[in-house]
C-alpha cells in the first residue's frame, strides 16, 4: 500500500477530453491501481484506454516502491586478508614492557589503541559508503519520475474549424476546385462529422472534397445536379 501518488498534468489533460462520469471512472483506476495495486473492474471502453495508456507509469512507481521496501542496494561484505589475520595475530601477543629514564614501567605500543582507531577508520568508510548509496538512489529517482514523464499519455490538441479566408488560401495554394463558403456551411450543419465520426482534419477532408467535386458527372448546359449526403460522405477521410 502506498501514500502518495505523483499526478502528471498528462493525466489530467488526458482526462478532460472524457465525459465526467468516464473521468471519475479513470481517476478513481489509476488512484486505486496506484495506492492499492487494485485492477479496475467494470470500466467503460473510454475509461479503459485512458486507464491502459497511464497504466506503465503507475507500474514503474510501484515497481520501485516494493523494491525500496528491501533496504536498496546490500552492503558488501568485508573480506579480511591474510595479512590482516596476521598483523592482529602480532598486535594479540602480551605487551613487552620498558623502563622510562625514571624507572617507571611504560608499555611500547598499545593494542587497544590501535583497535580503536581501526574500527573508527572503518565506521567513517561506512558512512561514506552510505553517503555514496543515498545519492545513487536519488539519482535513480530523478531518472525514474523522467521516465515516467516521457512514458505519460501526451493529449491531442481538440479539432478547430477553419476560417473562411483560412480556407480560401488553403485551396489556392493545393489550387483545389472548392467553394469554401458551401463547405463550411455543410460542415457546420453537420457538426463538423464525417459519416458519423469527428472531424480530425479539415484540410484532408478539403482534399478529397474537391476530388469528389471532380470526379462527380457533369450536368448538361443549363442544370445544375444536386449532391446528396452520400456524395459527400462516401470515401471521406
Amino acid at each position: 500500500m502506498s501514500e502518495a501518488m505523483i499526478f502528471f498534468r498528462a493525466y489530467r489533460d488526458a482526462l478532460s477530453f472524457l465525459p465526467e462520469k468516464d473521468q471519475l471512472e479513470a481517476l478513481w483506476a489509476m488512484l486505486d491501481y496506484r495506492l492499492d495495486g487494485k485492477e479496475p473492474e467494470g470500466l467503460s471502453a473510454v475509461a479503459r484506454a485512458v486507464f491502459t495508456v497511464a497504466r506503465p507509469s503507475i507500474a514503474a512507481s510501484n515497481a520501485r516502491r516494493e523494491d525500496g521496501k528491501k533496504g536498496g542496494r546490500p552492503r558488501k561484505k568485508r573480506v579480511v586478508s591474510e595479512e590482516e589475520k596476521t598483523m592482529v595475530s602480532e598486535n594479540a601477543e602480551p605487551m613487552v614492557s620498558e623502563k622510562d629514564e625514571n624507572g617507571e614501567t611504560m608499555p611500547s605500543h598499545d593494542i587497544d589503541r590501535d583497535r580503536d582507531i581501526d574500527e573508527d577508520k572503518d565506521s567513517d568508510r561506512d558512512k561514506d559508503r552510505d553517503k555514496d548509496r543515498d545519492k545513487d538512489n536519488d539519482r535513480d529517482e530523478d531518472k525514474d519520475e523522467e521516465s515516467e514523464r516521457a512514458a505519460a499519455p501526451r493529449p491531442r490538441a481538440r479539432f478547430a474549424p477553419p476560417k473562411v479566408e483560412e480556407l480560401r488560401d488553403y485551396a489556392a495554394e493545393k489550387e483545389l476546385d472548392l467553394d469554401a463558403e458551401q463547405f463550411l456551411d455543410y460542415y457546420a450543419s453537420k457538426g463538423w462529422l464525417v459519416g458519423k465520426s469527428p472531424m480530425k482534419d479539415w484540410r484532408a477532408a478539403a482534399r478529397s472534397w474537391a476530388r469528389r467535386e471532380q470526379a462527380s458527372p457533369k450536368p448538361e448546359q443549363g442544370f445544375r445536379r444536386i449532391l446528396t449526403d452520400a456524395d459527400y460522405e462516401k470515401g471521406w477521410c
